[in-house]
């Protein structure tokens, strides 16, 4: 089955999913497609660092399952939407001086519906609405803690993250027989509020615009070639508790793909 990616999705560097997913499905009379996956999830790079305390980098693996629907109503239009559970992930886990530590930070389960577009032929338009459910799983945290440990890390982390909707809308035009040129924008507007700034110092999910280009081109009917160029817009959000620290992030990311087709 071929769901595809309508439009830039949340980016959110410091937690890396990665799935090996199976996936069957079914043809309604040659239009809807609808299909289910199971996945396996890791998280790479899991790590606190705050001013009382800090926890090194970690990881772990869980399970996931996902469900899709492809329609084609017309020629020129397809519709799509899609809804991944909660990745039941592992606990990281980490051996001190103090004792062990422990906790559970599964990812969130979101949906999303998108459009695709071809008011002519070799243009593209899509669209698309996601929906993530951050505040199921990063809004506080249980921490397994030695017994009758009196450090500072506490026994709930309150990250306090709000549920996230992102809109994105994307262009491709064909130019020539080889050449597609594409351009993506989304919004979604931080899930870290101003009252959560202290507890989520050095997170990064307080980018709320970007902008995608990119450019792919066939060199022949085996080799193929692409650039991509993604900003993400300057954004800041400040305590509005003392300590009035401040999370800003921008960045600038460039890719080049070579493809083979054997």
């Amino acid at each position: 089955m071929n769901i595809p990616d309508l439009g830039l999705s949340a980016f959110l560097p410091e937690i890396l999913l990665g799935a090996a997913a199976g996936a069957t499905h079914l043809l309604l009379n040659g239009h809807p497609a609808i299909g289910a996956s199971g996945a396996i999830n890791g998280v790479i790079g899991l790590a606190l660092a705050m001013p009382a305390y800090a926890l090194p980098q970690n990881q772990v693996f869980g399970w996931g399952a996902s469900l899709g629907l492809v329609w084609k109503p017309a020629d020129t239009v397809q519709i799509g939407a899609t809804w991944t559970s909660e990745a039941n992930m592992d606990k990281f886990e980490w051996n001190t001086v103090a004792g062990r530590f422990a906790m559970r930070m599964n990812a969130p389960q979101n949906f999303a519906l998108g459009v695709a577009w071809r008011p002519a032929p070799g243009w593209l338009v899509e669209g698309d609405v996601k929906r993530i459910r951050f505040s199921d799983v990063l809004d506080a945290v249980g921490v397994d803690r030695p017994t009758r440990y009196v450090g500072p890390i506490p026994a709930v982390l309150n990250f306090g993250w709000s549920d996230q909707t992102v809109y994105a809308i994307a262009l491709q035009k064909d130019i020539g027989a080889n050449t597609q040129f594409r351009i993506g924008l989304n919004y979604g507007a931080s899930p870290i509020g101003p009252e959560d700034v202290n507890s989520n110092i050095g997170s990064l999910a307080v980018v709320e615009k970007h902008i995608a280009l990119g450019l792919t081109r066939k060199f022949n009917e085996k080799v193929s070639g692409s650039i991509s160029y993604v900003h993400a817009a300057k954004n800041s959000v400040t305590s509005n508790v003392a300590p009035f620290n401040t999370i800003e992030l921008q960045q600038n990311i460039v890719n080049l793909q070579v493809g083979y087709q054997f």
